[in-house]
């Protein structure tokens, strides 16, 4: 741990103490190069959901000081590894598959570690409500042996080339099309982006519904076949897949502004 590691609750245990740098995802999963973290008051500001140029350089790759030294350690030993495994899978199925919107694959992967790790994942991402709405999710992630998630908790992943990250914690967002409130958080960092949705239906229905991992055990390696949509993160607005050619066109019609954004509808 660093010396200047800053003080504050761990966002998994509740602990208070000294916090170590957790990497979202694990340093491993193609998350060991500096990456630009935007200035978000300023995309607030915008009138435009595209990336802005203010922010900051974060030379140690996507994450932040958010665990204690024995969660860091426990989840990465626990999960970390697995989590690897599978990106690197994905990320050479990606490779192969250039131009295709969606990737059919069978993955050697152990599916409750993977998904311990995104939870982990999300509650690194998010402050410390995430944790005190869902304690059970969180006892889940810390006894490496449970099966099964609350009810109402959703995980859903997709597939990305896209190298603009985004980290979205609580969102709420209105379908004014259909009266419909979506209530979710967002990681996406290559080669995967993960959803994870509390009592609604799917933002999106390209994204694929992983939460099944949690019914096999801590040491069961399987060989799973699983249909990923590629998608595309090109904004920093939570769960906007569409392409740049999309987007100019949304713009051009004026349905690319600020009033459109999640929260905004």
């Amino acid at each position: 741990m660093s010396r200047g590691a800053p003080t504050g609750r761990c966002q998994l245990c509740g602990s208070v103490g000294k916090l170590s740098f957790e990497h979202v995802p694990p340093e491993s999963a193609f998350n060991n190069r500096p990456v630009f973290l935007g200035d978000i008051k300023k995309m607030l500001d915008a009138k435009t959901v595209l990336p802005l140029r203010g922010g900051k350089q974060c030379q140690r790759g996507s994450g932040a000081y958010t665990l204690c030294e024995r969660c860091n350690n426990n989840t990465g030993g626990w999960y970390g590894s697995a989590y690897v495994e599978w990106a690197v899978q994905a990320a050479y199925n990606l490779s192969r598959a250039s131009g295709a919107r969606t990737i059919d694959a069978t993955y050697s992967i152990y599916p409750s570690r993977v998904l311990k790790q995104v939870l982990c994942m999300f509650f690194s991402a998010n402050s410390n409500g995430l944790g005190q709405f869902h304690d059970a999710a969180k006892a889940v992630v810390l006894d490496k042996y449970a099966r099964g998630l609350p009810d109402g908790l959703g995980v859903l992943a997709f597939i990305t080339r896209s190298w603009l990250l985004r980290q979205a914690g609580f969102t709420g967002q209105l379908d004014i099309r259909n009266g419909q409130g979506y209530y979710f958080s967002e990681v996406a960092h290559p080669p995967f982006g993960f959803v994870m949705t509390w009592n609604c239906p799917k933002p999106d229905e390209r994204l694929t519904d992983i939460r099944y991992f949690s019914t096999f055990d801590y040491d069961h390696l399987v060989r799973l076949s699983l249909r990923l949509y590629v998608l595309e993160v090109n904004t920093w607005a939570p769960c906007d897949y569409r392409t740049l050619p999309e987007i100019e066109e949304d713009i051009r019609d004026g349905q690319g502004q600020r009033a459109d954004l999640p929260g905004h509808d």
